[in-house]
């Protein structure tokens, strides 16, 4: 025991006797892999507490689908909403989901990212951390026809502008899909129906100015909960 105290003694004072330059190579020669790991260590924890610090609230869910915009259009669909709610833009924000492509067209340029998005779709769906969508035809008839959209007729009814905009699209109730796909010989049948589930928004200066080739429609998903918010959205683009 005494022995190991000299010798502690000796090297604190050999240490002590040392120039500068040889006490920091004697610390990186001898303590380099703890402090490493300690700063690692100090890092992650820094960056996890910078991240929850700094981590925004989705005031709403926004899917933009097979429909593509630009920066400034981006800014009118994410910032310039959250000015009119009067919400703070460091706490909050219009979560945009954007490169999202459904189509049933194999010559499509898009088509090879088709199953990414749409699994990426049932998930946001199905995790309802998707209120509102703006899209054009082909995604707008796979919205309706698998049951995604909310009815709209008696929610903006006492609005004559967007009132104007409503239209109706096939919804299929109930289909033997399954079946048809695993034999072709069995028939494919369908109970279907009409519902008036989305907006014929190209009508919206905001997006008639933004260069769109092809008519674009809006739609509120199902099981949003967040409808109210996301009739007020859409209410929002109607007068922007």
């Amino acid at each position: 025991m005494k022995s190991a105290q000299r010798k502690r003694k000796y090297n604190g004072a050999a240490f002590r006797d040392m120039s500068t330059s040889k006490k920091l190579e004697y610390i990186l020669t001898y303590f380099k892999l703890p402090i490493v790991l300690t700063l690692l260590v100090l890092y992650i924890i820094g960056s996890l507490v910078h991240r929850e610090m700094t981590k925004k609230e989705a005031l709403l869910y926004v899917g933009l689908v097979n429909v593509n915009v630009g920066s400034q259009l981006e800014t009118a669909l994410t910032t310039e909403y959250l000015k009119t709610t009067q919400t703070s833009p460091q706490k909050y924000e219009v979560r945009l989901y954007q490169g999202l492509y459904l189509t049933d067209d194999p010559s499509s340029e898009a088509y090879q990212y088709v199953y990414a998005s749409r699994l990426k779709v049932l998930a946001a769906i199905e995790s309802k951390q998707f209120d509102v969508v703006l899209m054009n035809q082909e995604a707008y008839d796979t919205f309706s026809q698998n049951g995604y959209l909310a009815e709209l007729d008696t929610t903006v009814g006492d609005n004559p502008e967007l009132s104007a905009c409503l239209i109706k699209n096939l919804v299929i109730y109930e289909d033997n899909a399954e079946a048809h796909a695993m034999d072709e010989n069995i028939p494919y049948e369908a109970v279907t129906g009409e519902e008036v589930n989305g907006l014929d928004a190209s009508s919206f200066p905001v997006f008639q100015n933004a260069g769109f080739s092809e008519p674009v429609y809006l739609g509120v998903l199902a099981n949003s909960p967040r409808t109210e918010q996301g009739l007020d959205y859409i209410r929002f683009l109607c007068n922007l």
